[in-house]
C-alpha cells in the first residue's frame, strides 16, 4: 500500500514501510543527461546509470585507469555517527583474479586508488570482503574482519553498510531481502575522525592490471541518515501528525522530545559570584578564574535526567582566552549536585571543561561518580574564541558524547572537536554506570589555590535537553 495523506495531518501506510532520506529506484531519469547529472560517473563507460533498464550498470575492472560512480548527498548531510546505505545488486561476471572493488561513502568524489580521502564501506576480491575505513589515506593496505564468500552470478544481493556509533560500522549481504538469508556480515572499527562523508561511491582498484573484473547492476538505492535502523515511520511531516498502520490499525503521534529549554530571558540559575558567571543581557555570561574559591551557577531542571539516554544543545561564544602559568578550568555539564556544591564536592557528572594554561587551551571530557570534577579528563579538541555549538549525549548506562563544532546545526567538527567514549575510560575519568541522579546544568570554575590571571570567557544561550532520547529529532510515539 503507498502512503497516503489526509486533512488535519492524518497519514495512513503499513507497518511494514520504510522511510530512506534518500531513495532512487532510477525511474525517474527523461534523458542519459539528466541520469548522469545525479550519478556522475567518474572514468568513462565503466559505471552508468541506465535509463533503458531503470538501474546501474557497473564493470568494475582491475586496471591502471580509474572509474567509478559518485552520489553526492551534500555537506553535512551524513552523520558522522550514525547512518544507513542500502542497494540491490546483481552481478553477471564475477573473475576474482586479483579484482578490488570498494563501495561505500567517501568525503570526496575521485575513484582513484591513490586518492586520500574519509572512508567507510567494505571492499570485496570477489570471494573475501573486508570492512574499508580511511581516515585522510588512500585505498592502499588492509582492511577490517575479513568474510569468505565467493559472489555468485544471477542473485540478488541486498547490500547494507551502516555506521554504528563513531567509531564502528557493519556491512552485510544478504538474499531474498534485507531480512533474508545472511551470506556476509562483517564490522570494523573505525577513527571517530572520520567526518564529513557526503559521495556514496563504488570503484575501481587502479594501481595494477589484471584480468579481474565484476560486473553487474544496483538498484533500489536507498540512504537513511542518523539512524541505525530503517524508521517505520514518515520523518519529513509536521511535528502533531497521526499515522494509522491499515494493517495493525496501531495510531502513532509525531512530537518533538524537547523537555526542558532555556533561554536565559529570565534568570532562572543559582549564582555563588553573580559577576563571574550569571544571566544578563539576555544570556548566561562566565568569566572563569582559577582560585580557592566558588564561582559556579546552575539551573535546577526540575527533575533528574533518565539514566541511561539524554541529550543536551547550546550555543556558546568564546570571547577571550586569558593563559598563563596557573591553569584555569570551567567545568560545564550536568551535575547531581547545584551550584552551591563547588567542583570539589562528590559530585555525579557528564561533561567537560576547558584548560586554559600557558601551553594549551584544551577540550576536556569528564565524568564523575560521587567525587571532585578536579580531575585532567581526555582531550578532545583544541580551544579557540569563537561562536561554537555543543552537544552532549549520554548514550547509555556506560557511554557519552560531546560534540563541539562551529556549525550550527551541531553536525562535524569544525573549529572544535568530538569526544565519543565509556564513562571512566578517559584519562583520570572517575565515573561509572553509576553516575545517575543528574538534575542541574552545572558551570563553574576550579576552586584551587593560585592567582586569577588564566581566565575563559564567553556567553552561553539557546539551550535544550532532551530527557530519554539520543536524537533530537521529532519521534513517533503509540498511542494508547
Amino acid at each position: 500500500m503507498a502512503l497516503t495523506y489526509h486533512a488535519g495531518r492524518r497519514i495512513q501506510g503499513l507497518s511494514t514501510d520504510t522511510f530512506p532520506t534518500f531513495e532512487d529506484d532510477f525511474t525517474s531519469y527523461a534523458t542519459q543527461g539528466a541520469a548522469d547529472a545525479v550519478w556522475v560517473e567518474d572514468g568513462t563507460g565503466k559505471v552508468a546509470v541506465n535509463i533503458t533498464d531503470n538501474d546501474i550498470d557497473f564493470n568494475l575492472k582491475t586496471e591502471t585507469t580509474a572509474h567509478g560512480i559518485n552520489y553526492d548527498f551534500g555537506v553535512g548531510n551524513v552523520s558522522d555517527t550514525e547512518w544507513i546505505i542500502r542497494y540491490k545488486m546483481n552481478l553477471t561476471t564475477v573473475n576474482t583474479t586479483t579484482m578490488y572493488t570498494y563501495w561505500g561513502l567517501s568525503s570526496v568524489s575521485g575513484s582513484g586508488t591513490s586518492t586520500t580521502r574519509d572512508f567507510i564501506g567494505f571492499n570485496t576480491t570477489g570471494t573475501t570482503f573486508y570492512g574499508h575505513d580511511r581516515d585522510g589515506a588512500d585505498d592502499t593496505g588492509g582492511g577490517d574482519n575479513s568474510q569468505s564468500y565467493t559472489l555468485l552470478t544471477g542473485t540478488d544481493y541486498y547490500v547494507t553498510i551502516k555506521r554504528t556509533s563513531a567509531t564502528a560500522y557493519a556491512y552485510t549481504l544478504q538474499t531474498g531481502s534485507f531480512s533474508g538469508t545472511t551470506v556476509v556480515n562483517g564490522t570494523g572499527t573505525c577513527a571517530s575522525t572520520i567526518v564529513g562523508l557526503r559521495y556514496f561511491n563504488c570503484r575501481n582498484l587502479n594501481n595494477q592490471t589484471t584480468a579481474g573484473n565484476l560486473i553487474g547492476t544496483i538498484d533500489d538505492f536507498e540512504f537513511y541518515n542518523g539512524v541505525t535502523t530503517p524508521p517505520t515511520k514518515p520523518t519529513n511531516v509536521q511535528v502533531g501528525s497521526r499515522y494509522e498502520e491499515t494493517d495493525t490499525r496501531k495510531m502513532y503521534y509525531y512530537n518533538d522530545p524537547l523537555t526542558f529549554e532555556n533561554d536565559f530571558s529570565s534568570d532562572n540559575m543559582l549564582d555563588q559570584n553573580s559577576s563571574r558567571i550569571g544571566i544578563s543581557s539576555g544570556v548566561l555570561n562566565f568569566d572563569a578564574r582559577r582560585g580557592s574559591f566558588n564561582h559556579a551557577s546552575s539551573w535546577d531542571i526540575g527533575s533528574t535526567l533518565n539514566d541511561t539516554k539524554w541529550s543536551m544543545r547550546f550555543k556558546m561564544v568564546i570571547s577571550t582566552l586569558t593563559q598563563q602559568n596557573d591553569t584555569c578550568r570551567c567545568y560545564i555539564g550536568m551535575s547531581s549536585l547545584p551550584s552551591s556544591s563547588d567542583s570539589n564536592a562528590t559530585h555525579d557528572f557528564i561533561g567537560f571543561h576547558a584548560k586554559i594554561s600557558s601551553g594549551n587551551n584544551d577540550w576536556k571530557a569528564i565524568d564523575t561518580n560521587g567525587a571532585s570534577m578536579d580531575i585532567e579528563g581526555t582531550d578532545f579538541g583544541d580551544i579557540a574564541t569563537g561562536t561554537y555549538y555543543v552537544e552532549i549525549i549520554r548514550k547509555s548506562a556506560t557511554t557519552y558524547s560531546i560534540r563541539i563544532t562551529t556549525n550550527s546545526d551541531y553536525t562535524g567538527t569544525s573549529g572544535g572537536g568530538l569526544f565519543d567514549g565509556a564513562l571512566g575510560s578517559g584519562t583520570n575519568c572517575s565515573g561509572s554506570a553509576d553516575t545517575v541522579n543528574l538534575r542541574y546544568f552545572w558551570i563553574g570554575n576550579v576552586n584551587a589555590g593560585g592567582t586569577e590571571n588564566a581566565r575563559f570567557i564567553g556567553t552561553i544561550d539557546d539551550m535544550k535537553i532532551y530527557n530519554g532520547v539520543t536524537s533530537t529529532d521529532p519521534v513517533w510515539s503509540e498511542l494508547g
